[in-house]
């Protein structure tokens, strides 16, 4: 897509927002990019010694490892600035969310006596995790870099297994041109909501990140009226949706309406969590999230945009209903079922005893009741 912009956008470093950050409130420091990029291919190395993309022989068949900085099939600066220019000024160089409680990361100086004081009382919030367009849920993933536990302001950190880049997606046409970019240059390619990944998929080394948690549409209708035979209430939601978002939006209807969703309240509702099967507080009474599903407009590897649903595009509207998440492309939106409001009640049980035994005894008992509770459309969970 060719930006409607006159002037060359500057990357900016990418830093924490605020304390109730919203991708729109963040503030970042701000590199011009013919300074910055430029050191790139040794800041962003860590190590690698080659100078071209590894060649991988399997059963006589050779393949070409992903680029990564510091080898010579890696985006120079005129391609990133192009990249730049095509997303509108929304591609960002991605540095750890603690990066400003160190001195440098990679060879950039970050430290930042105030920023660093709003990602320490902010880094245990769930929303502040996932508003930020890089963090991730479970910093295991990332190796841990930058650790809180362990910051110091005249030390320096690893960028661990965070990305290069991020796109900061307000359009469709800036998924796809991240996605044929990555593609044309053979990048790792990370789709991010929330970074909710139990697996660590929302984040990889030295990839392009595409973040999607800009896509805030939601559109509710009584009657669904598209392909197959369900004409109930349904609701579209954009990729950046999370499900306390949804449930409170469904809740103000007029009458209200509930929704197959995750039960974390910070849960994305249209990516990973649907493309995983998504299961949640209804699924007792309406099944899987993947189950309620009625359409998907998806940006595709080759990079088009596509709707999938039992008419259109089956095979992948089939696939993307539990075949994982980023695995088929990276959804836009979803429709899914709605249904009439269910009542509910909740109660909490604690087995607390300094006898081992009588402990166990209470598990065991808590187990030996636990089928018949799910046949009776109660949802439980245990907790240590």
């Amino acid at each position: 897509m060719a930006s409607t912009q006159s002037k060359q956008e500057p990357l900016e470093v990418l830093f924490d927002c605020s304390s109730t950050p919203a991708l729109e409130s963040c503030q970042p420091v701000t590199f011009k990019m013919l300074q910055f990029i430029a050191l790139l291919p040794t800041l962003l190395v860590l190590g690698a010694s080659t100078t071209s993309a590894t060649l991988v022989i399997r059963q006589s068949q050779t393949y070409a490892c992903k680029c990564y900085a510091g080898e010579s099939c890696y985006p120079n600066t005129s391609a990133w600035q192009a990249l730049n220019t095509t997303v509108q000024g929304n591609l960002q160089v991605a540095l750890p969310p603690a990066a400003p409680c160190f001195n440098s990361v990679a060879g950039i100086q970050t430290y930042d006596a105030n920023r660093c004081q709003q990602v320490r009382s902010s880094f245990s919030n769930q929303q502040w995790t996932t508003d930020h367009p890089i963090a991730n849920m479970w910093t295991y993933w990332t190796n841990d870099t930058c650790s809180l536990y362990s910051f110091n302001p005249s030390a320096s950190c690893t960028r661990g297994y965070y990305g290069d880049y991020v796109i900061l997606a307000k359009t469709r046409e800036h998924i796809q041109a991240g996605v044929n970019f990555a593609r044309d240059r053979n990048l790792r390619l990370v789709i991010r909501n929330t970074g909710h990944d139990f697996m660590g998929r929302s984040t990889g080394y030295g990839s392009l990140i595409i973040n999607t948690h800009s896509f805030k549409s939601v559109s509710f209708t009584t009657q669904y009226t598209g392909p197959g035979s369900y004409r109930g209430g349904a609701v579209t939601v954009g990729a950046g949706i999370q499900v306390r978002e949804l449930y409170r939006l469904a809740n103000a209807r007029s009458p209200p309406v509930v929704v197959v969703g995750g039960e974390c309240p910070t849960v994305g509702l249209a990516g990973g969590y649907i493309q995983g099967g998504g299961h949640g507080p209804m699924s007792s009474f309406y099944g899987m999230g993947a189950d309620n599903a009625l359409s998907f407009e998806v940006v595709t590897a080759s990079g088009e945009f596509v709707t999938a649903n039992e008419v259109e595009n089956p095979d992948l509207f089939w696939a993307l209903k539990g075949g994982g998440p980023s695995t088929f492309g990276v959804v836009v939106s979803v429709t899914v079922k709605t249904f009439p409001e269910v009542r509910t009640s909740g109660v909490s049980l604690d087995i607390s005893s300094t006898n081992s035994a009588i402990f166990w005894q209470g598990v065991a008992a808590l187990h030996d009741l636990s089928n018949r509770w799910v046949e009776n459309g109660i949802q439980w969970s245990a907790r240590t």
